[in-house]
């Protein structure tokens, strides 16, 4: 998934953010990055996902990313 802003690039997404019954995001940050980056992605996933569906996420700081990048690592479960 690439993000632009806060928001991801395909529309393509949402179909799966809507199928997924659990979703588990883990965010790699430099310790500078501002959290309302995160905010915003998490936004996106909790507008778009069912709202019976189980998100988990977490932060860990990574001091090897290049300045003004994160990684992020997403699954999802219980797409049918």
């Amino acid at each position: 998934m690439r993000v632009k802003r806060g928001v991801p690039a395909h529309a393509k997404h949402k179909k799966i953010l809507k199928a997924a019954k659990g979703i588990w995001v883990e965010f790699e940050i430099l310790p500078s990055t501002s959290l309302f980056i995160v905010n915003d992605i998490m936004g996106f996933i909790n507008d778009n996902c069912d709202e019976n569906c189980e998100v988990i996420f977490g932060t860990a700081i990574n001091e090897d990313l290049v300045e003004n990048s994160i990684k992020c690592k997403i699954l999802f479960t219980g797409l049918v």
